[in-house]
């Protein structure tokens, strides 16, 4: 599967031929995986099986049109298999196929057979997707209170605090769990972009005057600055917000009649309530 995604990436095969050469070796891997009773084995081929997994899906050939025809037929085959759906509903998502059919009607399949916390976060992400935002919220609700997997549970907090910024400019509430999510996992990059774009927001209502509304940018690049240190995935993104958000810093002038100097503890109240570091 390696040489496959090689040559992929180099031209020398279609999209098409991955596809099929991922699906035929999928199918004899599950085949000894279902047929033999060899535990060493057994594991041997499941951890195949995830390799394989990931290298297909950072081949660049593994976009929804790829993975529903993939899928399609083996959850025909296995809509009763809750971890298989699970499986599925997860390579659905990293994909962003949320949108799919398939994905639609396994995660349906999923919450009546098993109504976990993880059938619950893809029913918020499908009525989310539908713009049933109290039903969405019903759900996400649901999946954070039931999971205890502490690597899902920061994601349904961050995802959460997202549909509440961009659903309903909840600022306080979203910054919550965004930082609820960060407890948990504090090198979790989106989350902290999450706040720096809350604070951007916020500085439109904020404060009394134009000073105090500029301040807040400077707690806005702070977070920019350690989501691009946190992960490479946050990098490029956060690092233009910076750019960006730098040139609304208050100027010296304003500074100097509220007697501030570059490096001084500034402390941004309201319901930010942090402190920052003055700069130009």
């Amino acid at each position: 599967m390696q040489t496959t995604r090689s040559l992929f990436k180099l031209g020398e095969l279609p999209k098409e031929t991955v596809v099929k050469n991922y699906d035929n070796i999928n199918k004899v891997l599950n085949t000894l995986i279902e047929r033999n009773e060899d535990a060493e084995l057994v594991k041997s081929c499941q951890d195949v099986k995830q390799y394989v997994e990931d290298i297909f899906g950072t081949s660049g050939a593994a976009d929804c049109e790829a993975l529903v025809n993939i899928f399609t037929p083996q959850f025909n085959e296995n809509n009763n298999d809750i971890e298989f759906i699970k499986n599925m509903l997860r390579r659905l998502g990293k994909a962003n196929c949320e949108d799919t059919p398939l994905f639609s009607q396994a995660t349906e399949k999923l919450y009546e057979l098993d109504p976990s916390a993880e059938a619950a976060f893809n029913m918020a992400r499908r009525y989310l997707k539908r713009d049933d935002t109290e039903k969405a919220k019903e759900y996400y609700k649901e999946a954070m209170e039931q999971e205890t997997d502490n690597t899902r549970l920061s994601e349904y907090y961050y995802e959460y605090a997202m549909f509440v910024f961009a659903k309903e400019n909840a600022l306080s509430e979203a910054r919550n769990y965004a930082r609820k999510a960060l407890e948990l996992n504090p090198e979790h990059c989106q989350a902290l972009m999450l706040i720096g774009d809350i604070y951007v927001a916020a500085s439109r209502s904020f404060g009394a005057d134009a000073f105090e509304k500029s301040t807040v940018f400077w707690l806005a690049v702070d977070y920019f600055e350690k989501s691009r240190r946190a992960g490479q995935d946050c990098a490029v993104d956060a690092s233009q917000k910076a750019a960006t958000y730098r040139r609304y810093f208050p100027n010296k002038e304003e500074a100097f009649f509220r007697s501030l100097q570059e490096g001084q503890t500034y402390k941004v109240g309201g319901w930010i309530n942090e402190s920052t570091r003055v700069r130009f």
